[in-house]
């Protein structure tokens, strides 16, 4: 009887080490599948971020072109 139980318990574990196996496989899957996911997002991020440091670069461009105009129009008047 005790053998019995023991052959049981062994085929128990088996199935459950089987059962294991399969979700470890699968959490390797979704692992995977998240890392590509957070590259791409990682990559959209610095995406726009290079955008923003573009237009901002562009509005410091502007805002320095104004700045030097105002300058001028001072001088031009101290001048005179």
């Amino acid at each position: 009887e005790g053998r019995d139980e023991l052959i049981a318990k062994v085929g128990i574990l088996g199935r459950e080490n089987y059962d294991l196996k399969a979700e470890n496989r699968q959490l390797k899957t979704e692992c995977a599948l998240l890392d590509d996911e957070l590259r791409i997002a990682r990559q959209e991020t610095i995406d726009v971020l290079n955008k923003v440091k573009e237009r901002a670069v562009g509005l410091a461009a502007i805002e320095t072109y104004h700045i030097c105009n105002l300058v001028d129009e001072l001088l031009k008047e101290y001048k005179e």
